[in-house]
């Protein structure tokens, strides 16, 4: 997971959104087994610094549509340029700043 891959969005009103494959079980388990190695990434990406509370929301096929799992791979490909294979779920932080 070092390479932890995110999409962020900022609004008029300093809201910030962050896409991302992976759930908050996901960054808390590599916050705690990459420690004392997370200066190198805290200042590189924003879900390593998320605050206590940002609101967190899970997105899959299951609350989006039936077709979402299909077509995410397709979407963070044309927004990203990164090639993911499997996603089904697709996790989104809500920060008010």
């Amino acid at each position: 997971m070092e390479d932890a891959r995110t999409l962020t969005c900022v609004s008029g009103d300093n809201t910030h959104v962050f896409l991302s494959p992976f759930s908050p079980a996901d960054l808390r388990a590599w916050k705690r087994s990459r420690r004392s190695r997370l200066g190198k990434y805290s200042t590189q990406n924003p879900l390593l610094n998320l605050p206590r509370d940002a609101q967190t929301y899970e997105l899959s096929a299951l609350n989006e549509g039936m077709f979402f799992d299909l077509e995410l791979p397709l979407a963070w490909r044309a927004l990203t340029g990164q090639k993911e294979e499997r996603m089904e779920r697709l996790w989104m932080y809500v920060v008010a700043l």
